[in-house]
């Protein structure tokens, strides 16, 4: 099993590469979303939900994009429909492995809460809101990376074991 330590520079800007792009087309969207609904109902309530909602779809459609052609490429050898099903299932998995833990801390409770709480502490609807999902992000970041670690550290550890390598654990 991997240990703990602090993460190297060269750690967080593999981290940075990674997730930067997700999430700036998920803070796109959070801020079209919230906007959107506000404008409409006047609720911050209404906002801060269309704000999350809007967030996850926007963070993972590049996700979902980006790995999935990586995927459809690895399984070019297979027949289409084989194909397109490796495909779904590896990336459904890779993402579920990566972001389960942290979307459910982040979905039901901390991203609402923090786009919710920003606005109201800080009597600004766009700063507050903007204040809100960094906060928000922090918590993310710190199970997703975990996360992301640990696919893989167990993607090593199959193909290791495929090729026959042996490993200390």
């Amino acid at each position: 099993m991997p240990t703990l330590s602090p993460p190297s520079k060269t750690k967080i800007l593999e981290w940075v590469r990674r997730y930067l792009p997700a999430e700036i087309i998920g803070t796109v969207t959070a801020v079209l979303g919230a906007y959107g609904a506000h404008a409409l109902t006047h609720s911050t309530v209404a906002a801060a939900i269309a704000g999350s909602i809007s967030e996850t779809i926007g963070f993972y459609s590049y996700f979902a994009f980006r790995d999935g052609s990586k995927m459809y490429a690895k399984h070019h050898k297979h027949p289409p429909l084989k194909r397109a099903l490796l495909t779904a299932w590896h990336t459904i998995r890779d993402m579920l492995i990566e972001f389960g833990p942290a979307e459910v801390v982040d979905s039901l409770f901390f991203r609402p809460f923090c786009m919710y709480m920003g606005p109201h502490l800080l009597h600004n609807f766009g700063v507050g809101l903007i204040a809100g999902k960094i906060v928000a992000d922090l918590i993310f970041y710190g199970f997703a990376a975990a996360g992301y670690e640990f696919k893989k550290y167990w993607q090593n550890k199959v193909t290791n074991k495929q090729k026959g390598i042996a490993t200390d654990d």
